[in-house]
């Protein structure tokens, strides 16, 4: 979809549709109302008549009208209880794509006037972007006969002259994020036959020749091996997929300045392994690598925005699947870092290649990791789809990510790490088993296996996006979180 700013005026561009906001109390603002008095107060008899209200999702599309160019006007509710917020710029993007996407190439939004205290012009121009990115976002590239749906080509934001080089900086910035939201995205929707961990591996590979910025090192089977990521070679052992291990650099920064580390959880397809999981909805573990393409989605946008900060990131990728080579229950697997980890449950793999990863990350130095994984069902069971599970030893992390996800919309929410909780991983043959021995608190007990691999003085924070990286059901498909999230924060808070 095709975003730019108009600064024409209102009555005499060209456009398929204008849109035009009913405010608190039925109200319009300054720009349109030069629309209602050229109409001959069209907009206002609708009001009048109740045709239309300030409400939230109330709508009324009007042809013909008299006294402008357009050939279409949508009067659109836009009126909520509280701040104008991400939702409510989904919900009016979601409907005005419904009304107009089968009859309207490009629409014009007067969007001038729906603000207030606490939403900036600016502000509101990215959620309005992110929201006509979900709302149009299609995935057909293993569609035959089916034709795409018809959805709107272009979005115009009617402004004022004088606003033009501010907004534009902020459309080009949020530009940047959706391509890496949805380049995120695309990578989660392909099936797993095709995105395979060397599918992945080849897609940091283009990734890394699209944006010389960005610096790609694939370590092969032989590699991992040598490297003696035992863990992440256990997982990939029943799969005749190879496993890889993909490492990436961004320098946008002094060289000198320590990296941000970013993790990713990159099981390309997880049927549990010997610990095998149900077949209702196994389908949707092609989304289990959502942590590796939220990493890649990440450095996309970092890198087109050019954010001065060092960041590398590594993504260990696997399929987990059981055949005679695979790792059992009651095997003993030796990690990178020497550790030996009791498996009791193949089903709980993620951990088991993200503990690789973090030790190698300590190589680096970092000024801080982050690994980011659909790692439990029971994350799901505590935050649904709603927010992402924050997991730290610093309470002052927490609050930066929690923080950052409610400036951008990509909600997360604080988890507890109490030591008390390490208890459930300890094992009486290796140094820990790889899952808990009853089945609560399990998000919390894969985050106390995961903070085992840190050290005590290392900066981390575990982002288990099991909830939020996809939705199934009847709004199945990949949403490309927690790249705001991540972006955010690189770009505030480093």
């Amino acid at each position: 979809m095709k975003y730019v700013l108009n600064c024409e005026n209102l009555l005499t561009l060209e456009t398929d549709c204008l849109i035009v906001p009913i405010l608190a109390k039925n109200t319009l603002g300054k720009a349109v109302k030069l629309v209602d008095q050229a109409s001959g107060k069209l907009i206002s008899h609708a009001i009048k008549q109740e045709d239309v209200t300030g409400k939230l999702g109330s709508s009324l599309l009007v042809t013909k009208v008299p006294g402008i160019r357009a050939k279409r006007v949508l009067l659109m509710g836009v009126e909520v209880q509280t701040d104008f917020n991400l939702n409510h710029a989904q919900q009016f993007a979601d409907r005005v794509t419904a009304l107009l996407g089968k009859q309207c190439k490009n629409a014009v939004i007067a969007f001038d006037d729906i603000l207030n205290k606490t939403l900036t012009k600016e502000k509101l121009l990215e959620q309005f972007m992110q929201a006509f990115n979900q709302a149009n976002y299609q995935f057909n590239d293993y569609k035959s006969a089916e034709k795409a749906k018809k959805l709107l080509g272009t979005i115009s934001f009617h402004a004022q002259k004088t606003e033009e080089k501010k907004l534009n900086t902020v459309m080009k910035k949020t530009g940047s994020l959706l391509g890496g939201i949805n380049f995120t995205k695309d990578l989660c929707n392909t099936p797993g036959n095709i995105c395979t961990p060397h599918y992945l591996a080849e897609q940091a590979v283009k990734l890394g020749k699209s944006l010389k910025s960005i610096k790609v090192k694939i370590h092969d089977v032989k590699a991992i091996k040598r490297l003696k990521m035992g863990a992440l070679y256990g997982v990939a052992k029943g799969s005749a997929e190879a496993p890889y291990f993909i490492e990436m650099h961004y320098n946008g920064s002094n060289k000198k300045d320590k990296p941000v580390v970013l993790i990713g959880k990159g099981v390309t397809f997880d049927s549990g392994g010997i610990s095998l999981k149900p077949g209702a909805g196994m389908e949707e573990m092609k989304y289990d690598m959502g942590g590796a393409a939220s990493v890649l989605g990440a450095l996309h946008a970092i890198a087109e925005m050019r954010l001065p900060v060092n960041v590398i990131g590594l993504i260990p990728t696997v399929e987990n699947m059981p055949n005679g080579h695979a790792y059992k229950p009651g095997d003993v697997l030796t990690s990178m870092s020497g550790k030996t980890i009791e498996i009791v449950n193949t089903d709980a793999e993620g951990r088991l290649i993200l503990c690789d990863a973090l030790t190698y990350a300590k190589k680096f130095k970092p000024d801080l990791i982050v690994d980011i994984a659909t790692l439990t069902g029971a994350m799901v069971v505590s935050l649904g789809h709603v927010r992402t599970g924050i997991f730290s030893r610093d309470m002052k992390l927490s609050d930066q990510f929690y923080n950052a996800g409610q400036a951008i919309g990509d909600k997360a929410w604080p988890m507890p790490l109490d030591d008390e909780y390490q208890k459930e991983m300890n094992s009486h043959i290796a140094d820990m088993r790889n899952a808990g021995t009853t089945r609560y608190a399990g998000a919390i007990t894969a985050a106390c296996f995961l903070s085992r691999f840190v050290d005590k003085d290392q900066p981390w924070v575990h982002l288990d996006i099991a909830g939020s990286a996809w939705h199934g059901g009847h709004s199945v498909g990949a949403t490309g979180r927690p790249v705001p999230l991540l972006v955010q924060y690189l770009e505030t808070c480093c």
